[in-house]
């Protein structure tokens, strides 16, 4: 059985609310100013290689303006014992084991939710979840994730990826909202070593 990653929409996504209502993401992006509180979700795998020693899980935007994307969220070294992450384990507090939060491109070891720019169309948010084949990587708080997935080119055993896409509308510049979100299971994550966080083909 490949491996697995399961997220619940609402717990991804947060409440984002509806158009014409001024209210707040619970998920999305406080650092940011996308208005929310940065609520990492509730994750869970299964189907792992059984040499796997260790995890790392991430959040990447390849979407949003910049020429190489946006890292939301990395974590690294969860011991091969843990097979889930409560919402809110994003803060960095409570980790199991040896894990260790990194360092995202706003510079915080935490996570930070959804925020598309206004206008930018749909964003997709990639969760991935790797098999490492070693307890812990030579990795630190500021390690960079680009850094962490050069690692993960020689040590992921498996990988699952899913991705949940998020725009905002011009209006929100007013205090209104206007979503379009979805969650994806990627069907492309084979249980192979290679590592993916790219534009999928449409």
């Amino acid at each position: 059985m490949p491996l697995r990653l399961h997220a619940a929409d609402q717990d991804l996504l947060g409440d984002i609310g509806v158009p014409g209502q001024r209210r707040a993401t619970r998920a999305g992006e406080r650092h940011l100013g996308g208005g929310g509180s940065d609520i990492s979700p509730q994750l869970s795998w299964a189907g792992f290689p059984e040499e796997t020693r260790s995890f790392t899980v991430s959040m990447f935007d390849p979407d949003v303006p910049t020429a190489s994307g946006l890292w939301h969220w990395a974590v690294a070294n969860l011991p091969a014992s843990v097979t889930d992450l409560p919402a809110g384990a994003g803060d960095g507090k409570d980790l199991p084991g040896g894990a260790v939060t990194l360092a995202n491109d706003a510079g915080r070891r935490r996570y930070l939710g959804p925020a598309t720019p206004p206008s930018n169309g749909p964003d997709r948010y990639f969760l991935v979840v790797h098999a490492l084949d070693v307890e812990a990587l030579e990795v630190s708080g500021e390690t960079t994730p680009a850094y962490l997935e050069f690692h993960l080119f020689s040590h992921a055993l498996a990988r699952a990826t899913m991705y949940g896409a998020f725009e905002r509308s011009q209006n929100e510049r007013n205090g209104t909202w206007a979503r379009r979100h979805e969650l994806r299971r990627c069907p492309q994550d084979d249980g192979s070593r290679a590592t993916v966080n790219t534009r999928p083909k449409s």
